[in-house]
């Protein structure tokens, strides 16, 4: 999925589970492309675990990490939509990357 530089910007200033944890292994972002949507998917029955969709982007909070998420495995079989998954520290550094190229 393609996002510009504006658009990654707006994904990391619009993470809502900054303020719960700075530690980038608990954030997760699916990027989708067409408008996301939780399928469903009720996040508080997944104890500490959360995702929010905003826009085209699922911002997921999985302290426990993705491979044994069982939010993220729910989201997984009732997703329809095309998309993929970073972790945070990838989406700050394509951040970065995109930064430098349109710097010169």
């Amino acid at each position: 999925m393609v996002r510009s530089l504006e658009e990654l910007r707006d994904v990391v200033s619009g993470n809502p589970f900054l303020d719960r944890s700075t530690d980038p292994t608990h954030h997760h972002v699916v990027f989708l492309a067409e408008e996301a949507s939780l399928g469903g998917v009720d996040p508080s029955e997944y104890a500490a675990e959360d995702a929010v969709a905003v826009g085209p982007e699922v911002y997921l909070y999985l302290p426990g990490g993705i491979g044994r998420s069982k939010l993220a495995a729910a989201l997984s079989r009732g997703a329809t939509a095309t998309g993929t998954a970073r972790n945070w520290r990838t989406v700050t550094r394509l951040l970065s990357m995109a930064e430098e190229l349109a710097s010169g």
